[in-house]
């Protein structure tokens, strides 16, 4: 059209289903597939570099960890299956020349990792994620959730539920902060929601949380703290689950004031509880 020359090898009639950027899209079903040949190429790479005493370099990790990340954008659950790659990346700092085998280190949380993505990659299961561009209405279910020291309050609608926390769970072995139970409450949340919602799919739902730490791992797809990564794969794999997305958003304490008075054992008057559970989470030491 515009009398540029195109490369004709690439060059398809238009369609509602075409190749772009490794991917297979589709403008009518929304599904969004990884290529067959990318599948194969990514699953290919990923056994050479993991063979026994394998040498990892600064390049090495780079390239690893740049075709997993763009795998995540149809595997949402794999965002949380890089954290010990990552960390092997900062053991390199910005020397191209060091050489670090692999061997043996397999065995923690990297092995783990790896043999996560080599499953996912060899497997029949087509590696695919269903677009969502509808918001679910605010206006229909409001969710927030918030943690004191004493408690993790949730909101959903005008539903609430309160969980206690064990004296002793902060610190401790785990080095766990209020950060942590923060991120707990989103993930009671968000369940507390399709508990009583069953019927909703496909949208993208909005939690609001008053805690930045937490709000920017989400955004990051990960996290400084192990225990706030996990929090964050179960949250994701309810949204798979469930076939929808989320955005949590921060809001400040004065607009979460419901939530919060429920978190420091002020408890609404007439509103229904979710589950009448009164139970205790954060096992102490």
């Amino acid at each position: 059209m515009l009398g540029v020359l195109m490369n004709a090898e690439k060059y398809t009639e238009p369609s509602e289903e075409f190749q772009l950027l490794g991917f297979l899209w589709n403008l009518r079903t929304k599904i969004v597939k990884l290529l067959d040949s990318k599948q194969a190429k990514y699953l290919e790479l990923l056994l050479e570099v993991t063979v026994e005493n394998y040498a990892w370099t600064l390049e090495v990790v780079e390239h690893m960890l740049g075709f997993l990340a763009w795998i995540c954008y149809v595997e949402p659950l794999g965002r949380f299956k890089m954290q010990a790659i990552y960390a092997w990346q900062g053991l390199f700092g910005d020397n191209h020349n060091i050489k670090k085998p692999v061997q043996g280190a397999q065995d923690g949380r990297l092995g783990i990792e790896l043999t996560f993505w080599i499953d996912l990659l060899s497997g029949d299961k087509p590696i695919q994620k269903t677009i969502q561009v509808n918001p679910y209405p605010l206006s229909t279910t409001f969710i927030a959730s918030d943690s004191s020291n004493t408690h993790i309050s949730v909101l959903v609608g005008n539903h609430w539920e309160q969980f206690a926390l064990h004296e002793g769970w902060k610190g401790g072995k785990c080095g766990w902060n209020i950060n942590f139970p923060e991120a707990v409450g989103v993930k009671f949340a968000v369940r507390m929601f399709f508990d009583l919602h069953p019927e909703v799919t496909g949208v993208i739902l909005t939690a609001f949380c008053d805690n930045t730490v937490v709000c920017d791992a989400w955004m990051a797809q990960r996290s400084r703290s192990p225990a706030i990564n996990v929090m964050l794969l179960r949250i994701e794999e309810l949204l798979v689950r469930n076939g929808c997305d989320l955005d949590i958003t921060w809001i400040n304490s004065e607009a979460n004031a419901a939530a919060d008075k429920i978190s420091r054992n002020e408890i609404p008057d007439g509103a229904p509880r979710w589950r009448q559970s009164g139970a205790k989470v954060l096992p102490s030491e």
